[in-house]
């Protein structure tokens, strides 16, 4: 991971108002998200960070 190429690691899980992502870096969170679909929190994600490696982790985010 560089600065300007991250790793955004994410999760995704229920909630009382729908899905809800969890997304970070080795520095902290860096996005918590509400949306309909895990595929449209995703695609969400991907656009606020165009330039990062992002991957589905939850085991990594599962303490938080």
């Amino acid at each position: 991971m560089t600065a300007a190429h991250p790793t955004v690691r994410f999760a995704t899980t229920n909630s009382p108002v729908g899905r809800v992502l969890l997304a970070a870096t080795d520095a902290g969170v860096c996005a918590l998200s509400l949306g309909d679909s895990d595929k449209q929190l995703e695609a969400g994600l991907r656009a606020m960070f165009p330039k990062a490696t992002v991957r589905r982790a939850a085991a990594d985010l599962a303490p938080w």
